[in-house]
């Protein structure tokens, strides 16, 4: 069985000009192998955060597929990643990030 555990880890401050970097840590604690996840990042643009979406690293290397998407006025977009293509929901002017490493873990 697979049996999740993920954390996340985001600094409590950050000042105008510095960079942001968030830790998110998978763990595997079942006795199946095969859990590649994928990570949705939901980037408030709409309260003048001014917050950029520029790279993501895997374990030193450049993630292999990301999409970074507007929140149009409809406030969805529909998941590149995840089967059945659900809808993620935000607000307008908002952008969300998806990403997946496909590495062979």
């Amino acid at each position: 069985m697979i049996k999740l555990n993920p954390t996340v880890e985001i600094p409590n401050v950050l000042f105008p000009g510095e960079s942001l970097s968030i830790t998110i840590d998978f763990t595997n604690e079942g006795d199946q192998v095969g859990y590649l996840p994928f990570v949705d990042i939901v980037i408030p643009s709409s309260n003048g955060s001014g917050i950029l979406f520029n790279d993501v690293y895997f374990g030193g290397a450049p993630v292999s597929t990301k999409y970074v998407l507007p929140f149009g006025t409809q406030n969805q977009v529909t998941h590149p990643l995840a089967s059945g293509n659900p809808k993620v929901f935000s607000v307008y002017g908002n952008t969300v990030c998806f990403l997946f490493n496909n590495l062979n873990l």
